[in-house]
């Protein structure tokens, strides 16, 4: 039986490899999944799976087509996680300290990119009328509608309660949004709209979500979305802004009705722009991620080389305040060995007088013998006289 595989990385180019190499429910047992997960894991980052039969064909002998793969969407990462919910786990600390992979390069430059969006764009008219409505602005159409049916049923309206869109101003924003949402479905990109007054908009391109924002021109920078409009806005003219987060962001690039002409007429740049700042967001995520590892990496290694440090250097205190404590206890000793010569030599002198006035009285010549043995022991236990001094003087110019 095969080890399951959990929660493991690929690139596109890997996994596209191995589900083309064995049957989608082979490859899902060894995942752990169900072999409907692995086929939407694949469609979601856009890598064709075997069709049905290509196996049954190929055990059969018969041809059976393989598809390429097709070049990353734009926005969609090109290392994706498979297993435990398909959501990239944390790198340890073995894995951050390992070898590092490549700064991330792309095959096409964003010029390349945005020409290539260009041309599926095309042209984008905003029309006098919302014939054909994207799927988010018919919802706001709809709740307009239920405000308006609420306002005209209530025997005391409110204007709270009123139709947002009504307004020639507000229409306008809201053409100009919807042949905005139209254009960038054209490349896959995916519109999301927050707030009553279509204030709060992303542009999903892939998994990258570009905030924008369409509203009077203002200057400097845009208001906290979170508060809509607290006080009037002049819709005169209108102000189309990429922004880096609607909760306080700046504005990345910006659009107004000028000299230039209207907004309506830049719509199609407008909208190549959000499509290829999505893949930008990307790339420049890629390129911070790696560059965080880098650092991480070197960062651990710092810490890992700062700790071997501090423990060399605790082993060479422990070694000196060893080392320290023996030459102590050496100094001691000699100190102990002076104390004991001098209480020989005066033992000695002691001897020697009591043995005048002793009734016991010593013949001179085993007197001197004694003497020379007892001044003898002395001189060996003298510190400074047996040189031993010197030896512990010598040491510890050693140790400088």
């Amino acid at each position: 039986m095969s080890k399951q595989l959990r929660a493991k990385e690929f690139s596109r180019q890997a996994l596209y490899d191995l589900v083309w190499s064995q049957p989608m429910r082979t490859l899902a047992a060894e995942f752990g999944l169900s072999d409907v997960a692995i086929a939407k894991t694949c469609r979601k980052h856009g890598i064709p799976v075997p069709p049905r039969g290509y196996w049954a064909k190929r055990a059969a002998g018969e041809k059976a087509t393989k598809v390429a793969l097709p070049p990353r969407d734009l926005g969609m990462p090109d290392v994706l996680t498979v297993g435990s919910g398909g959501y990239q786990q944390q790198l340890s600390q073995d894995e951050l300290l390992g070898p590092l992979p490549p700064r991330p390069e792309f095959p096409n430059d964003l010029d390349e990119i945005r020409a290539a969006v260009d041309k599926k764009i095309g042209r984008v008219g905003v029309p006098t009328t919302l014939k054909r409505v994207h799927p988010a602005i018919g919802k706001l159409l709809a709740e307009d509608d239920r405000r308006r049916a609420k306002q005209s049923a209530s025997r005391y309206p409110s204007f709270w309660d009123g139709p947002i869109f009504d307004a020639p101003p507000e229409r306008r924003r809201l053409r100009i949004l919807n042949s905005l949402f139209l254009a960038v479905s054209r490349v896959g990109a995916k519109p999301e709209v927050r707030g009553r007054k279509a204030l709060e908009v992303w542009i999903g391109v892939g998994e990258q979500s570009v905030p924008i924002m369409l509203d009077g021109v203002r200057k400097g920078r845009r208001p906290d979305i979170r508060y809509e409009r607290k006080r009037p806005v002049d819709l005169s003219k209108l102000q189309f802004d990429i922004l880096e987060a609607h909760y306080g962001g700046h504005v990345r690039m910006s659009w107004a009705d000028d000299a230039d002409g209207k907004v309506e007429s830049k719509l199609a740049s407008i909208a190549v722009e959000i499509v290829v700042w999505g893949e930008r967001t990307y790339r420049e995520n890629k390129i911070r991620s790696h560059e965080w590892r880098v650092e991480r990496q070197q960062q651990l290694e710092d810490e890992a080389r700062a700790r071997r440090l501090e423990s060399e250097r605790a082993v060479i205190q422990e070694r000196e305040e060893e080392e320290e404590k023996a030459r102590r206890e050496r100094l001691q000793g000699l100190a102990r060995d002076l104390r004991q010569a001098n209480d020989i030599r005066a033992l000695v002198q002691q001897v020697k007088r009591a043995s005048r006035v002793s009734e016991r009285r010593y013949s001179n010549d085993d007197l001197d013998r004694w003497e020379q043995w007892a001044l003898g022991v002395a001189d060996r236990l003298d510190p400074v006289h047996s040189g031993a001094v010197v030896e512990s003087i010598d040491d510890l110019d050693d140790k400088r």
